[in-house]
């Protein structure tokens, strides 16, 4: 049972404000280069910044995702495709 995915063309021509990602000034000393890591914040799994970034970042992300007329035939498939018989050691 072929099943089309196809997106509308004008569906995709949006413009994205995405979430702000200010650059720091942050350098590290790598065996005597200077080197400029502007987005060293993001690394931090666990500041109260990267976590609010991550979740305008989610929000953004979701949105879009929620505009794809196909999604729900994707999820349905995949969800056929996972959910197969299994067979295990004992």
């Amino acid at each position: 049972m072929p099943t089309s995915f196809a997106v509308p063309q004008e569906s995709l021509m949006i413009t994205l404000a995405y979430p702000h990602s200010p650059a720091v000034e942050q350098y590290d000393d790598y065996h005597g280069q200077r080197i400029y890591d502007p987005y060293r914040w993001l690394e931090d799994p666990d500041s109260d910044a990267t976590r609010q970034w991550i979740a305008a970042q989610n929000e953004l992300t979701l949105a879009q995702f929620e505009r794809i007329p196909a999604r729900e035939g994707f999820r349905q498939r995949l969800t056929e495709l996972w959910n197969h018989a299994r067979v295990g050691a004992t």
